[in-house]
């Protein structure tokens, strides 16, 4: 078993009339994580940016659009298992459903198997 201890910095900006149910506006985040600060732990250095923007349409109804982009390099050559945890994954109610969570796009074996 590996040991895994990060640092992340995180900038946020946001323009929501509600951080919990907005109707109108926009939040953006920008992180970089810097992974192995310790003996004998994962090292790695990932960046990721969130984005969500939320538009008033017709009645009550908003439409929401949200995306994430991330990028994981490791920085001590090692098997991909090292950084796993750190990959995007999708299924479950909030992407792909009818699939469980990480079921779609697994890691075997160095190849991405899309089960779709």
């Amino acid at each position: 078993m590996r040991l895994r201890s990060d640092i992340t910095e995180q900038l946020i900006r946001t323009h929501r009339d509600n951080q919990f149910d907005p109707q109108r506006g926009m939040r953006t985040s920008l992180a970089l994580t810097e992974g192995g600060l310790g003996p004998h732990t994962i090292k790695y250095f990932g960046r990721r940016v969130d984005h969500s923007i939320h538009i008033p349409t017709f009645w009550k109804f908003v439409l929401s659009i949200h995306g994430n982009w991330g990028l994981v390099n490791r920085m001590v050559i090692r098997p991909e298992t090292d950084i796993i945890d750190e990959l995007f994954r999708v299924g479950g109610s909030d992407t792909v459903r009818g699939y469980e969570l990480g079921q779609v796009g697994v890691l075997t074996g160095g190849q991405v198997q899309n089960r779709l």
